[in-house]
Formats: structure tokens, C-alpha cells, sequence
């Protein structure tokens, strides 16, 4: 099977060139929608080089950012004539004012760019009126993870944190410390879920694994951003090495854990591997606070479900 997680030919030189254009639109304050522009038009090509069913699974695995961000990457892509239809000097527009031209009519409060200098305010986001923090953390997870990192670099207790954005303690807790949810305990709970004794052993490392190295590249992206506040709108600049120094030993787990993913396991070519990898990434999700676990909780359950949203909407075995 083609490992879609260790970048290879194409590919690899696709990830490389995303995640450049990504921390260009990062830091270019005017210069950033281009920059977005070229990041939407390499993914696209990277998408048309996966095959069916592995375009998040590599996603995940090869870029430094969100899929939130990468989707709207992608829309810049695709509408820039209607972009160009729209503005005047296209030079000067930040990523924000680009998606704000691509917003339909009835959308108030059009998407922002998480982390990009164009998406907020140029004030420290103490400085902001609450109501417009607590939206910030609502919408986009990875700007609370970015601030919740940066204060707890400051020495700021996580309930501090969670004050000055208006979300529960436990929201700012699981960034800090992520907390998974138990699974292979019982038998609903995928504890028989292959035969062999082995071989579940083996399975639930794999599966322990990709949540890992899901967790080290969100945080990686976390500290990384969080010492770019430090060093600009937060006037921290003490900060930054300290910030930059985690997201690299973050990086580094990550790129331990990079094979260790469910798509290179002995069960990559069974119907088993594509609903169990969006377990795996719904249990990352919900243990870093993102969103919790729906339905009853139990592993059998999700991958059930996952089994048959993909055989309906995406033809899986």
C-alpha cells in the first residue's frame, strides 16, 4: 500500500511547499492573501493526488495548520477571479479581507484566519472586549490552544485563562493536558475487536499512536504561534525562545510517531482502517476539547456509524 503519511515524491514536495506558503500568509500582514492563494492552489493539486478516502488522513499527517484552514485556503484558490472581480489592488489585502469579499451576503460575522496577523486585531487579546474573546475561542479552537499556551508560558493558572476567554476551566485543561478516552476495556469497547491477543495489542498501540501524533503537530502549531504573539501584539519577547523550543520537541514526537499511524498497521488494507482512523481522530478531538464524543461513547458504536457514513457517501468496502 502507498504510505500517504511519510512524504514521498510528489507528495512531499507538495507538503513542503503548503506549509511554506501557510507560514508566509502567517506573517505577511499585507501580503498574506497571495500567499493564502498559493497555499489553496498546492493543495488542491495535493487532494488530486490522494487517493479516494486519504485526503484528511494526509492532511492531518503532512500540515501544520487546521483543515478549517486549509478549506479556506483552498476557497481563496479557487474564487480568486471572483476575488479579483471584487477588490481593487489585491496586493494590499490582508487573508481576512479576502474571505470577508468571498462571504455570502447574510454571513455577520464572516470566517477569520486563525493566527493570521490580518484575523485580529493588532491589540493584545486581553485588550479585546470579552464578547469578541469568547467568540474567538468558540469558532476557532486553535487560537484558544495558541493563547492558552502562551499564558501558561506567562505562568497564568489554566482557570485565569479560561476567564479571560469565557469558556470552562476544563476547555483550557485538556489543551494543557490532553485527555483521551478510554477504549478497549470492554468488549462494545473494541476490547475483542481483532482475535488474536497479539494482534489487539498491537492494534490499540497503533491506535494510542495516531492520537499522539495527532496531539504533538496541534500542539506544535499551538507554541509555534504563541511565540509569534510573544515576539509581536503580546510584547512578550522573553517568551519566544521558550515557546519556539516546545514546538520543536513537538515536532519531534510527532516525526517519531509519523509512520505509527493505522494507514502503514497490518490492517491498512481492510474495511477496518478508515472508519477506525475517524475514531482515532474523533478521540483526539474530544480530548483536547475540541468536541466531545457523540452517541453513547463506546467504540463499536462510532465505527458503525463511521462504516456507514463512508459507505454511503464515499463508496468503502
Amino acid at each position: 500500500m502507498k504510505n500517504l503519511t511519510t512524504p514521498n515524491g510528489v507528495l512531499a514536495e507538495l507538503a513542503g511547499r503548503i506549509n511554506a506558503e501557510h507560514q508566509q500568509a502567517e506573517t505577511a500582514l499585507r501580503s498574506g492573501l497571495e500567499h493564502a492563494r498559493r497555499a489553496g492552489e498546492l493543495l488542491i493539486e495535493a487532494k488530486g493526488q490522494c487517493p479516494h478516502g486519504r485526503w484528511l488522513p494526509w492532511l492531518e499527517a503532512n500540515v501544520t495548520f487546521s483543515p478549517r484552514t486549509a478549506q479556506a485556503y483552498m476557497r481563496v484558490a479557487d474564487r480568486w477571479e471572483e476575488l479579483q472581480a471584487k477588490a481593487q489592488g489585491l496586493a494590499h489585502l490582508t487573508f481576512e479581507d479576502g474571505l470577508k469579499l468571498l462571504a455570502a451576503p447574510q454571513e455577520a460575522d464572516p470566517v477569520e484566519a486563525p493566527t493570521t496577523p490580518g484575523g485580529m486585531s493588532s491589540l493584545p487579546v486581553a485588550q479585546l472586549p470579552l464578547e469578541r474573546r469568547r467568540d474567538l475561542a468558540s469558532q476557532w479552537w486553535d487560537i484558544l490552544a495558541t493563547y492558552t499556551v502562551f499564558f501558561d508560558a506567562r505562568g497564568w493558572e489554566p482557570a485565569r485563562t479560561a476567564e479571560l476567554f469565557g469558556v470552562p476551566p476544563r476547555e483550557v485543561e485538556l489543551i494543557l493536558t490532553p485527555e483521551p478516552p478510554v477504549r478497549f476495556d470492554t468488549h462494545l469497547n473494541g476490547a475483542g475487536l481483532v482475535k488474536a491477543p497479539q494482534e489487539q495489542r498491537q492494534l490499540q498501540r497503533y491506535y494510542a499512536d495516531d492520537i499522539a501524533r495527532l496531539h504533538h503537530r496541534w500542539l506544535s502549531s499551538a507554541y509555534r504561534s504563541a511565540a509569534y504573539h510573544a515576539a509581536g501584539r503580546e510584547a512578550c519577547p522573553e517568551l519566544e525562545p521558550g515557546l519556539k523550543a516546545l514546538s520543536r520537541q513537538h515536532d519531534r514526537q510527532w516525526d517519531r510517531l509519523r509512520d505509527r499511524t493505522l494507514f502503514n498497521s497490518p490492517w491498512a488494507d481492510t474495511w477496518l482502517v478508515q472508519p477506525l482512523w475517524c475514531c482515532s481522530l474523533t478521540d483526539a478531538r474530544a480530548a483536547v476539547g475540541i468536541e466531545p464524543v457523540q452517541d453513547d461513547g463506546a467504540l463499536l458504536t462510532m465505527l458503525g456509524r463511521f462504516r456507514a457514513i463512508g459507505q454511503a457517501e464515499q463508496g468503502w468496502n
